[in-house]
C-alpha cells in the first residue's frame, strides 16, 4: 500500500501516462487524417506544404475505408 503523499502522486501520474498511451486513436476518416498529418515536400508538387484535399479526393479516400463499400472505381 502506498502511504507517502508524493509516492501516491507519482503513482497517479504514472497511471495517467499509461492511460494516455493505451487510449485508442481518434476516429478519423482518411481525408481528415491526411489533412492533419500529410506534408507535400517542395519539388514534388506544385502545392508544397500541408495536404489540402479536393472535394472529389475526399470522397474517394473516405470510400476506401468504408466497410459498406466493396469496390471503388475511378475513371480518369
Amino acid at each position: 500500500m502506498v502511504s507517502h503523499p508524493s509516492a501516491l502522486d507519482e503513482l497517479n501520474k504514472a497511471k495517467e501516462r499509461v492511460r494516455h498511451l493505451w487510449a485508442p486513436p481518434p476516429d478519423l476518416t482518411v481525408s481528415q487524417w491526411a489533412e492533419a498529418n500529410r506534408i507535400m515536400p517542395k519539388g514534388t508538387t506544385s502545392r508544397p506544404g500541408p495536404w489540402r484535399s479536393e472535394v472529389y479526393q475526399r470522397g474517394i479516400m473516405d470510400a476506401l475505408c468504408d466497410p459498406l463499400v466493396h469496390e471503388v472505381v475511378c475513371m480518369k
